[in-house]
């Protein structure tokens, strides 16, 4: 839940109406996915994903080796997808414990494949969903889980963006050089105010800053968002894929958002005017009558535009009130 900070040139209080600053939990992880042993079976490596902030979608024993063995083998090199079967029989994936559908972020993961590892089927995936088993181990794919990812096949990237069993879309860029036998690193950006995510690779990695060769359409995330989508449904990041394909070196940073500036203005005898940018969509106004001791309560009035700005006339009597927004 991401709540306003409020500075005091916002403010218009005279010891009666105060905005209420709240800082907000961020959730960055850097990793080298280096430092793991065993494989994704084993309770010790779970229990050392879990202390990272990581878990794997299956990590339960094959039923059936020759029908589906996704174990992901851990070492110095990173973690191995695909070892034990090939295609997508051997697909599994890695995610976060936490959600970034609510927030600004800008993720990398480094992918090194194994000779033509990566193949037409794409078997290296990064995106933001829940993560889950989908139609021919495609993460999130013909679930209800809204979801959006990136694929790198052969010769080039292919986005997908799935809403549920029967609504998705996808993009894909221009053929280039084939990926397999090679080290690259992917970037996925989300901004959680235009609700748009770009992916891009870098070719040929080694180290330093990362280079965009290749950057698919940016992806609208809009409709993954609602009672039907995130923050309801999770929204892990998530990486993984088949075929003797490694990751290593993930690293996500949360980037603080913009926050928008809530008005306030003294109507009297017993109003008060709360207005804020029609640019800051999906808020909603908060009240406090008795902080720092009391419950927020949604002011449950809709607001009308003016101009550039939302604006809700409240009115009371009491001697000091507190008010906020809050993204839920």
């Amino acid at each position: 839940m991401k709540r306003i900070r409020l500075s005091l040139a916002n403010l218009i209080c005279s010891g009666l109406l105060t905005g209420i600053p709240e800082s907000r939990a961020t959730n960055s992880i850097s990793n080298a996915l280096t430092g793991f042993a065993g494989n994704s079976t084993q309770t010790a490596t779970q229990t050392a994903l879990a202390a990272a902030g990581l878990e794997v979608v299956d990590a339960a024993p094959p039923v059936d080796p020759l029908e589906r063995n996704g174990t992901i083998m851990f070492g110095g090199g990173g973690p191995e997808f695909g070892y034990h079967f090939a295609g997508d029989g051997g697909k599994n994936f890695i995610r976060t414990i936490a959600n970034y559908g609510t927030v600004s972020f800008e993720a990398f993961v480094t992918i090194v494949a194994s000779g033509d590892t990566i193949n037409q089927y794409g078997l290296a995936y990064f995106g933001i969903g829940t993560g889950s088993l989908g139609a021919w181990s495609v993460p999130d794919w013909v679930t209800p889980f809204s979801s959006v990812h990136v694929e790198a096949v052969s010769t080039k990237l292919v986005t997908l963006r799935t809403q549920s069993e029967d609504l998705f879309d996808f993009a894909e860029t221009s053929p280039f050089a084939p990926l397999g036998g090679r080290t690259h690193r992917l970037r996925m950006v989300f901004d959680s105010e235009t609700k748009r995510v770009t992916f891009a690779i870098d070719f040929d990695y080694t180290a330093g800053p990362f280079v965009a060769d290749v950057s698919p359409p940016p992806v609208d995330a809009t409709p993954l968002h609602g009672a039907d989508g995130w923050p309801v449904e999770s929204s892990r990041i998530f990486f993984g894929g088949g075929n003797l394909t490694r990751f290593k070196d993930l690293s996500v940073t949360v980037r603080p958002s913009p926050l928008p500036a809530l008005r306030i203005t003294r109507e009297p005898p017993q109003r008060v005017r709360l207005s804020w940018p029609t640019t800051a969509t999906g808020f909603r106004l908060m009240r406090n009558n008795s902080f720092p001791t009391g419950e927020w309560q949604h002011v449950n009035i809709n607001p009308f535009i003016i101009g550039t700005e939302y604006s809700v006339t409240v009115v009371t009597s009491l001697p000091k009130v507190f008010f906020r927004l809050e993204r839920p």
